[in-house]
């Protein structure tokens, strides 16, 4: 194709076969620091997690063919209209001449026509050009969010599990989950990617366990049951420190495939990094949490009392069947 009289324009990726716009993201993160793999059913796995938008979505075009995009993920919580930055990239050849900046600007002005409330995204915490870009558009930093990894093999599974803790009992039945008021449990808000909406998007792709006393659960986890990620990983304050994340972590390696475990997205001020560290996790990479407009709400499906209510009773009833 004749790039220097192609047509050049920003539209969105609603009618895009969704293979163009795969092969476009493999092109433009291949050389990415973290490596990527990103087959198709994993590709429409992230979409559907993740509730990336199309319609929203944007790509820059040289007549049909797409060398850059914004993947945008759209959520309403608590009654507004919140988006996401679920990739933003520009395959290696079509690099330093502005598209990233043209196709900013473009999603800016929309999200101003739609009303919508406010826009993350998450940077690489070195990727100083990036920053300055986001910065110059009205983008400030949130938090940094740290990613920890370990092979399985690494955190000694077998003696995790060995550790006493004759005061609690285990449920792996995720049906708890769905009524957990998970800002009891974790220390700081997930970030999109891992809150509880990403989640229920796929639950079946996800095991659960939990860790429970007389009272109830006093921490829970999730994993993906082929990748090894654990979005969520969730102690009762009184409970943190005490044993009971080795052990969750200990129950879900042995309910995934992958050979590692992964938590992406801790935020750093949470205790659980030091626990990880402490662990044997490696510390492998960290990124910015940045965002224009209104953050995103805290715990948005932690809203109502009847749902902490309705947990309760279910963790009442699950203590109950193990007496």
């Amino acid at each position: 194709m004749d790039t220097d009289h192609a047509v050049r324009e920003i539209r969105t990726l609603g009618q895009l076969p969704l293979e163009s716009i795969r092969i476009a993201f493999m092109d433009a993160f291949s050389d990415y620091e973290v490596r990527i793999s990103m087959p198709m059913e994993k590709f429409q796995g992230m979409i559907r997690t993740r509730d990336l938008d199309l319609s929203r979505s944007i790509g820059y075009f040289e007549g049909d063919t797409l060398v850059g995009f914004i993947l945008v993920g759209c959520r309403h919580l608590m009654g507004c209209e919140y988006w996401y930055d679920g990739g933003t990239g520009i395959i290696q050849e079509n690099r330093r001449q502005g598209i990233g900046t043209l196709m900013l600007q473009n999603l800016l002005a929309r999200m101003k026509t739609e009303m919508v409330s406010g826009f993350v995204l998450e940077v690489l915490e070195h990727n100083a050009p990036a920053i300055a870009l986001y910065a110059k558009h009205g983008f400030t930093i949130r938090r940094r969010l740290c990613c920890f990894s370990i092979p399985k093999q690494d955190l000694a599974l077998r003696k995790l599990e060995s550790l006493e803790c004759a005061s609690l009992s285990r449920s792996d039945d995720i049906d708890c989950y769905a009524s957990l008021p998970i800002d009891h449990y974790l220390a700081f808000p997930p970030s999109w990617q891992n809150a509880g909406e990403s989640i229920k998007n796929s639950l079946h792709d996800y095991a659960f366990t939990a860790l429970l006393d007389a009272k109830g659960v006093v921490g829970y986890g999730l994993i993906h049951k082929v990748s090894g990620d654990v979005p969520q990983l969730g102690v009762l304050p009184a409970w943190r420190g005490k044993k009971v994340e080795p052990l969750l972590l200990a129950q879900l390696g042995r309910q995934c495939q992958s050979d590692r475990l992964t938590l992406l997205n801790v935020d750093e001020q949470d205790p659980l990094c030091l626990v990880l560290s402490e662990l044997g996790f490696e510390n492998f990479i960290n990124q910015y949490e940045m965002s224009i407009g209104d953050g995103l709400p805290d715990f948005p499906d932690c809203q109502a009392c009847q749902a902490q209510e309705n947990s309760h009773r279910l963790c009442e009833s699950m203590v109950s069947s193990r007496k």
